[in-house]
């Protein structure tokens, strides 16, 4: 996690003379207790230079995620500082204060609680403020500004729309993943340690590596930001798709549990937008359908997976997408995969056995598909529409991923026309929306389409997608 000491630096003495070495203290009591807590980050001195104040100072003393201010004499800076960051953040913030000083608490922080150190021996206050800086991190505390104590429905500042990455930064990113320079990418990562855009910078590392598929190494990129943002919803939903990638290659649960955990942390946050509560339940239930596709996906023959994936989970799978969706009718995905999941039910509704899902009752089956068909059929204009707005207005990869959803609307409608031999316009469809790197984005739709094949719903459709868009084996 970030730390940002705010501090007088050299010798200054207090109103009756008494001298004080800040930077002794530094290095006795305040560096030590901030390296064992597993903290890192630097002083007001960095930014010290003849007398002006830079905005680096500023954006580390807001982006901080701890903040470590030592009040002991009146120093107007360390003041000045300190009501930068009570203005704009609520909680964090660690006041420590030496004794004896001739320096009273100024009036406007006098009731607020501060860590007492030996001025003459720092260091024997380290184990106290190790406790005191664990506490911090661990608090439940709403506040601990008098700013917002005061004034409690002020906003805080969005600390992740304050940073801009240096563009020839952003341009190195770009040229890596252009180039499927894995290792750049890491090196880049690297070298942003520390820095005050480091976490801007693992997002767009951890983004580049994953449509490059290296699925490891953008879980660690991304896990590196969950460390010190443990709420963060870009990474949250990062690590909910890339651990469940994981668990399709290794089939370990304790990874999907890791995916279902990330989703539960979004929808913990509490004051969700409607799309960021449609694309969490999405997830859900695409965790839901990574299990129930487990089952029947290595397994011989068509007849064969068609029976094993008649199963309660398709079911609740489909209803789980649906409730996603009415979370937000302008949430393509979830409605897309409803869609989906409801016309491969359609298709299992002719099977015999598809009546043991509602324990034998032929009546019950009947009505249950007579009910699905009617609900498609509202849904399927919905999602369309809303695909097309998404194609208009959005920008980069949503624009992209709205394409990509657009080809696979036109795969569904085009797959249950039977009699259709020719699937030019699907393929066509397809290639336009695939990015130059198709990485992730095709192995997602390839997905969904080898669903379809696997279960004999427009398996000439999904063939004829596959074979034009897989890569080329490498020659011997």
């Amino acid at each position: 996690m970030r730390c940002f000491v705010i501090r007088g630096f050299g010798t200054k003495t207090d109103s009756k003379g008494q001298a004080i070495n800040f930077d002794t203290v530094h290095t006795d009591l305040i560096a030590p207790a901030l390296k064992e807590c597993g903290l890192y980050g630097g002083t007001t001195t960095e930014f010290v230079d003849a007398g002006s104040i830079h905005k680096d100072m500023f954006l580390r003393i807001v982006k901080a995620d701890i903040v470590v201010c030592d009040i002991t004499v009146h120093n107007a800076n360390v003041f000045y500082e300190l009501g930068v960051r009570h203005a704009l953040r609520r909680r964090y913030t660690v006041l420590i204060k030496g004794e004896p000083s001739s320096d009273g608490t100024p009036f406007d922080i006098a009731g607020m609680r501060y860590l007492a150190y030996d001025v003459a021996n720092p260091k024997n206050a380290k184990d106290d403020l190790v406790a005191a800086l664990k506490a911090t991190r661990d608090t439940n505390r709403v506040t601990d500004s008098p700013v917002f104590l005061m004034m409690p429905e002020l906003p805080e500042a969005n600390v992740e729309r304050i940073v801009e990455i240096p563009a020839a930064l952003v341009e190195q990113v770009q040229r890596a993943e252009v180039g499927q320079d894995k290792a750049e990418l890491r090196q880049l990562a690297e070298r942003a340690r520390g820095e005050v855009y480091e976490r801007e910078v693992f997002k767009a590392v951890g983004r580049a590596q994953w449509a490059l598929n290296d699925v490891d190494a953008a879980v660690a990129t991304w896990e590196a930001v969950l460390q010190e943002a443990a709420q963060d919803q870009d990474t949250n939903f990062a690590l909910a798709n890339l651990y469940e990638r994981q668990y399709k290659s290794t089939r370990s649960l304790e990874r999907l549990e890791r995916s279902t955990q990330a989703i539960q942390r979004v929808l913990d946050g509490g004051g969700l937008a409607p799309g960021i509560r449609a694309e969490a339940l999405a997830l859900q239930a695409r965790n839901l359908k990574t299990l129930w596709r487990q089952a029947f996906a290595e397994l011989g023959t068509e007849e064969e997976r068609r029976e094993r994936a008649i199963d309660r989970k398709a079911k609740e799978c489909y209803e789980a997408y649906l409730a996603a969706h009415r979370a937000d009718l302008n949430h393509f995905f979830s409605g897309l995969t409803a869609l989906q999941m409801g016309r491969i039910l359609q298709s299992l509704s002719t099977h015999p056995k598809f009546v043991n899902l509602f324990g034998g009752d032929a009546k019950q089956a009947r009505r249950y598909t007579e009910d699905l068909d009617e609900e498609l059929g509202r849904v399927e204009p919905v999602v369309s529409v809303s695909i097309q707005e998404a194609i208009r207005v959005a920008q980069g990869e949503p624009k992209v991923w709205a394409s990509i959803s657009a080809a696979d609307f036109l795969f569904l409608v085009r797959a249950r026309d039977l009699s259709a031999t020719d699937f030019s316009v699907v393929v066509q469809a397809y290639r336009d929306a695939m990015p130059p790197q198709r990485g992730r984005y095709w192995d997602s739709a390839r997905g969904q389409l080898a669903l379809f094949e696997q279960l004999g719903i427009g398996a000439a459709a999904a063939r004829a997608v596959m074979k034009e868009l897989d890569p080329t084996p490498p020659a011997a």
